[in-house]
């Protein structure tokens, strides 16, 4: 599941509404429930944040591996 939410990330930004039925669909995600445990797991690690609504990569250096890598 994050591997998608990465993938996914790199190449769309910043996300709003990744509970959303169409984000999840068009992105072959699964459950809602799946979803909001991993965007919960990878916050708890750190990995991921929440500012205005938006989720985001937090280190700076992880986000800039992955828009090269998940290109």
């Amino acid at each position: 599941m994050a591997r998608f939410f990465f993938i996914n990330y790199s190449q769309l930004g910043h996300y709003r509404n990744v509970f959303s039925r169409d984000f999840i669909r068009d992105n072959d995600l699964g459950a809602v429930s799946s979803v909001q445990t991993s965007i919960n797991l990878l916050m708890k690690k750190g990995i991921v944040d929440k500012e205005d609504g938006s989720y985001y990569i937090t280190d700076v250096f992880f986000k800039s591996w992955l828009d090269k890598e998940m290109v």
